[in-house]
């Protein structure tokens, strides 16, 4: 399915889309980066999920290496981190607790958006479509619990399994060529309903 850009007068295939900040339609535009001051997208994702990649661990490891610094004695993986806060305020090292709230908001954040790129990456979607799949997915379970059996496609999208999407997602880390399907979830609908009567003709 493609889409008429109004603003750039051109005709947009699947999967771009068009940002006002930069003016112009981006092929599998992700979202707009405020850091950079650019679209993430075809050119740059994987430059971007290794950035994400990178300040992941940075950050974890630090709030690790604060605890570890600690001199904690309970074997409890639930009570390590509650022990290392605790003997921080004890010490009065209240800046470092600073950090260490600020490290860990910050690694969790970074997480989440490495997670959501792997993800739409490895079901050849973008994360902003990723994230209106999710929004609004009781409305494609209700077209397409007929085509599934009521039972819906794990991502409502290109139904791709686990093993498909490992290795979308590692041939994306290896910048090789993803193979998908690239259809929209219409056209998807459609296949599937076509393939459903045309078995039903044949029997």
């Amino acid at each position: 399915m493609k889409v008429h850009c109004y603003a750039c007068l051109v005709v947009r295939p699947l999967h771009a889309d068009h940002c006002q900040r930069c003016q112009s339609c981006v092929y599998f535009r992700h979202k707009h980066s405020r850091l950079f001051d650019r679209c993430i997208g075809e050119e740059n994702h994987l430059a971007y999920f290794y950035f994400l990649l990178c300040n992941t661990l940075i950050f974890f490891g630090y709030v690790i290496a604060v605890f570890v610094a600690q001199d904690i004695k309970t074997s409890s993986w639930i009570l390590f981190p509650l022990e290392g806060v605790y003997n921080l305020y004890s010490s009065g090292s209240f800046l470092q607790l600073v950090l260490l709230a600020m490290a860990s908001v910050a690694a969790f954040e970074f997480l989440e958006r490495l997670l959501m790129l792997g993800i739409a990456v490895a079901s050849q979607v973008t994360v902003s479509e990723l994230n209106d799949i999710w929004q609004h997915k009781y409305l494609l379970y209700s077209e397409t619990s007929h085509i599934y059996n009521n039972k819906a496609p794990f991502f409502m999208y290109h139904a791709y399994s686990t093993g498909d999407m490992l290795t979308n997602l590692v041939k994306f880390l290896l910048m090789m060529k993803v193979e998908g399907r690239n259809v929209s979830i219409n056209e998807s609908i459609n296949e599937s309903e076509s393939g459903r009567h045309g078995h039903g003709t044949k029997a």
